[in-house]
């Protein structure tokens, strides 16, 4: 099959470039081109840019296109129109930030998302951010209606992940020593290798499967503390941990914990976001791989990263620092 990857180059989109080339597919990235690409060989690439009319992707033809790089309205919209006659299946990934209610546990893709309007360029944030891609999903859906895949994923992990969160929390893990960590009770907390997401979007697209799904994992309900508890040992630091209580922790301050609180014991308008239902992307054929392989292949991919990013050297030594400040405050 022709796979189109709206993006390619980073995360999802790199990911997803593995799985369809190692399913046997032939792989088209629309990028702009500034940042260094280590794409494999035989994967052709369009430069272009979202902001643009796409006018670049009108002489191509694709069996499929997966937007992964889709966050402003008038981008995805230019994009489904320029592709309606050139691709036979639109997947958009959107997010499950985009439901109106994200404060109960066991939401369905069928519970209503935001809704909102935008003049000019609205900036993007994590005030906008839901409403934004709920639009998205309209856009695609207005013009590839049936032939439309809408994924909505949770937190994405793994190797190339540039987020604070998951990167830094195994690195800390594996050096030892006393780790800091929020109190979190039993909230659960969902998340999903990206590379198990990748192949089942391929696989979604070989079956030519469409519809709206929730993507996040695992398939079973996980507790955060024990969560923590499995990352520590798979990391083999030996690390003693130290749960600090979640409203001392964000009166103490410390950008990287504050959002550390969060995820333990989120506010109430968002304790829903981290136990969405997944029942129809299960029974759709998504699977999971178990989470220490993805502790131990993401600790060492670690390695190879940029000092830039989250689990650095230069990021753990001022996680480290940031951390033995507020150790101190707890004592």
């Amino acid at each position: 099959m022709r796979i189109l990857i709206l993006g390619g180059t980073v995360f999802l989109g790199r990911h997803l470039v593995d799985a369809a080339l190692n399913a046997g597919h032939h792989v088209t990235t629309f990028r702009r081109g500034r940042e260094r690409a280590d794409l494999p060989k035989g994967v052709a690439t369009i430069i272009g840019d979202r902001r643009g009319d796409h006018a670049e992707l009108r002489d191509g033809q694709w069996d499929a296109v997966v937007d992964c790089s889709g966050y402003f309205p008038i981008h995805v919209a230019s994009a489904a129109q320029c592709l309606a006659s050139h691709a036979g299946q639109y997947v958009f990934i959107s997010s499950v930030l985009q439901y109106a209610d994200l404060s109960k546990p066991g939401i369905c893709e069928d519970a209503p998302s935001a809704h909102g309007s935008f003049t000019g360029n609205p900036p993007l944030n994590e005030l906008t951010y839901g409403t934004l891609k709920a639009i998205c999903e309209q856009e695609v859906l207005r013009v590839f209606s049936e032939r439309a895949t809408i994924l909505r994923p949770g937190y994405l992990v793994g190797p190339r992940d540039r987020s604070e969160r998951f990167p830094t929390w195994i690195k800390r893990a594996s050096m030892g020593g006393i780790m800091l960590i929020p109190e979190s009770g039993t909230r659960a907390w969902q998340l999903i290798d990206v590379r198990d997401l990748a192949a089942w979007i391929i696989a979604l697209i070989e079956k030519r499967l469409t519809g709206i799904f929730n993507v996040t994992g695992p398939d079973h309900r996980e507790c955060a503390s024990d969560l923590i508890d499995r990352i520590v040992s798979a990391a083999g630091g030996s690390s003693t941990i130290r749960r600090i209580d979640v409203d001392r922790l964000r009166g103490i301050g410390g950008k990287r914990w504050l959002g550390l609180a969060d995820w333990a014991d989120p506010p109430e308008s968002l304790r829903g976001i981290y136990e969405v239902s997944i029942e129809q992307a299960k029974r759709a054929g998504l699977v999971f791989r178990p989470l220490e392989q993805t502790v131990r292949e993401t600790l060492a991919s670690l390695a190879h990263v940029p000092g830039s990013w989250p689990g650095s050297q230069s990021a753990i030594a001022e996680y480290l620092i940031q951390e033995a400040r507020i150790l101190r405050a707890c004592d």
